[in-house]
């Protein structure tokens, strides 16, 4: 899924639909894995820094703003977790 989509998912998902919300944290932790195994210093930690940053994501996902860039933003709060 590329960048633009999933940021209309997350803004869907702002929006309550909670299905675009599914498909987004579903997207999103693909995207974050890959992310994260590139960085890891410790693979068998993936899982649960990807769960923290899942987490994080959850409870900022009011702060995306629509229109920008999703990638960066879960980038950030991954580098966080």
């Amino acid at each position: 899924i590329d960048d633009r989509a999933l940021g209309e998912l997350l803004v869907e998902a702002q929006r309550g639909d909670a299905q675009a919300y599914e498909a987004f944290l579903v997207e999103a932790a693909a995207v974050l894995r890959r992310f994260l195994e590139w960085r890891a210093r410790s693979p068998e930690l993936i899982e649960d820094v990807l769960q923290d940053t899942l987490l994080t994501v959850h409870r900022a996902r009011h702060s995306y703003l629509p229109g920008r860039p999703v990638g960066p933003w879960l980038y950030a709060i991954a580098r966080t977790a």
